[in-house]
């Protein structure tokens, strides 16, 4: 299922709802996020194309009755977590009091096919998840806070690191809550060997300026999604995301120290899809705010200058 689709569902289930904050302006593949306040009354939902994970951020005391064929019902307590599989259509969802603030994660079928290359998980399908509500798994909570996490904050690495996060969503749910039965673990594998090392990495810096996701690096290492994330771990130290995240952070330290370029441009250049979202990704990689860093190192330059010519920098010919 295409992304769009992705981006349509939850305007269509949840009509009556506020918008908090969603993922649809982010290049992010395979998944896609929102954030909502929900209000009291029924929810007539679709019949999803994809499946979907809810969890109650900031919760309350409404009573989330939903039903297919029986009732299911929970109360909307913080961190609360529901699954609806793809094919499952829910025939009612009533809410008996506001919800100040709920994720929802939207993964579509084709992200578990590509599981098809792990022990055990070769038949996995999004239509074997169990229906459940109340579920207690904290891997899951941790997935969804990171994923809240990028979507409210975004980092430089934010495409990579949410395509590595709905591979582990899925995988994790269909291991756990699917009928196919998990097999053995996957042996440990090396690191990329370094001239597969050496490739990747000379293709992130030709495209530190690029949209790229995981899938285009593990296509230059000749790999599968998951083998590549986890071997460029192990040779490296740093998943791919966190690796291009530096790169793309100290792009834009010299792109300021070193050139007059608009810091709006910086942020485009850098991937971000905002300003905003590119000063508070450099303040936590940094300490400090692009244009603060920027009249630092402009200040360092000139008394640089004074010091080896003994003139100011505008009089120094």
């Amino acid at each position: 299922m295409d992304a769009p689709s992705l981006r349509d569902f939850g305007a269509r289930k949840f009509q009556r709802t506020g918008l908090l904050v969603a993922s649809h302006d982010r290049p992010w593949r395979n998944l896609c996020a929102e954030l909502r306040s929900h209000t009291p009354g029924e929810i007539v939902p679709p019949e999803p194309s994809q499946l979907e994970v809810t969890m109650i951020v900031r919760g309350s005391a409404c009573v989330v009755r939903r039903r297919t064929g029986r009732w299911q019902q929970n109360v909307a307590r913080d961190r609360t977590v529901w699954f609806c599989p793809i094919g499952v259509q829910e025939e009612e969802i009533n809410l008996s009091a506001d919800i100040p603030e709920v994720l929802h994660v939207y993964l579509p079928r084709d992200q578990f096919s590509q599981l098809s290359t792990l022990d055990g998980l070769a038949g996995a399908s999004p239509m074997q998840i169990a229906y459940l509500a109340g579920v207690e798994d904290e891997l899951v909570r941790q997935i969804c806070f990171r994923i809240l996490q990028e979507l409210i904050n975004e980092t430089a690495g934010g495409q990579m690191l949410v395509e590595s996060l709905a591979q582990s969503l899925a995988a994790h749910l269909a291991a756990s809550y699917g009928s196919a039965s998990p097999g053995s673990p996957h042996p440990e594998r090396p690191g990329l060997d370094p001239r597969r090392l050496n490739r990747v990495i000379e293709f992130m810096n030709a495209n530190v300026a690029t949209a790229i996701s995981v899938a285009d690096l593990a296509e230059v290492a000749c790999l599968s999604r998951h083998h590549f994330s986890r071997a460029f771990q192990a040779a490296t130290g740093l998943p791919p995301h966190r690796y291009m995240s530096e790169l793309r952070l100290d792009r834009a330290r010299r792109m300021l120290g070193e050139t007059d370029t608009p810091i709006a441009r910086i942020s485009e250049d850098c991937q971000f899809s905002s300003q905003a979202a590119f000063s508070r990704a450099f303040l936590r990689g940094t300490g400090t705010t692009p244009s603060d860093y920027r009249r630092e190192r402009k200040s360092l330059d000139q008394t640089r200058i004074v010091h080896l010519t003994g003139m100011p920098k505008e009089d120094a010919r």
